[in-house]
């Protein structure tokens, strides 16, 4: 079984860019997993905080790290796609478990981030959020502070990805803009099947499929419509519902564009 990973930005064509992948008959590809957090607890707990470490050598280390992906996706198609934040904070242990393995690092405007996720909130309002904490009564003021938090939904992503992408394992890293993925999916798709030296697929963009489970991962967390997917992919321009101040404050993008501007 060959192993990729999907990280980067909430809000950035994760889910988008699972469901398109999902597509393809080798492929399994979903909204994040549990194998992030069971890996990095596991890795901690491999650590000086079991007393017993010194009985765990790095070969040791290493095949029961690798095993977790093994039996979790024992039944699955032979190319996975683990989505989870967390890849793009530790890929020097996603090199190492899978030294050929890529990392598609899903980016978009903060600005347009923020954006998305304060929408959702707005369209809910007699739900709370765990993206927020489940608190009531703040301004978006507030609610942008706590996504921008080195700890918070946006801030953690966005430290995460600029480590990745500035980091020494950059040469494993995709950048897949979600600008660029609603525009132009063919292409970005076709480049992704040519970094990861796959076979070309002919993918349907006009007939996206919702992936399961994720209404009631959504329900979970108090957050309705946040994996929710349009039957077609395309590029929808609009007007933020931020204030002035609000996306001032916003940082700007890092990155490099991934596909041109020529369709």
């Amino acid at each position: 079984m060959q192993f990729h990973f999907i990280s980067g930005l909430p809000r950035a064509g994760s889910s988008l860019l699972a469901a398109i992948l999902q597509q393809n008959p080798r492929f399994h590809a979903h909204i994040q997993s549990p194998v992030g957090q069971m890996i990095t607890d596991l890795h901690h707990a491999m650590s000086g905080v079991n007393e017993a470490h010194w009985f765990i050598d790095n070969d040791q280390r290493l095949r029961i790290l690798r095993g977790v992906f093994s039996a979790y996706y024992a039944e699955n198609r032979e190319i996975v796609f683990d989505t989870n934040r967390r890849w793009c904070a530790n890929i020097a242990l996603v090199r190492a478990m899978f030294p050929e393995a890529w990392v598609l690092a899903c980016v978009r405007s903060p600005v347009a981030v923020v954006d998305s996720l304060e929408r959702l909130l707005q369209n809910h309002p007699l739900t709370l959020s765990t993206m927020i904490g489940l608190t009531t009564n703040t301004t978006v003021f507030e609610r942008v502070k706590r996504f921008m938090a080195p700890e918070g939904l946006v801030g953690y992503a966005w430290n995460a990805t600029q480590s990745a992408y500035y980091g020494q394992d950059r040469n494993r890293l995709i950048i897949v803009n979600y600008d660029d993925l609603a525009r132009f999916p063919g292409k970005l798709l076709a480049e992704i099947h040519e970094k990861l030296e796959l076979p070309a697929f002919e993918y349907d963009f006009e007939n996206i499929e919702q992936l399961s489970g994720t209404d009631l991962f959504d329900q979970s967390i108090g957050t309705p419509g946040l994996h929710s997917l349009k039957k077609r992919v395309e590029y929808l321009p609009r007007t933020s519902v931020l204030p002035p101040a609000v996306i001032a404050s916003l940082p700007r993008p890092f990155w490099e564009r991934n596909v041109k501007d020529e369709a």
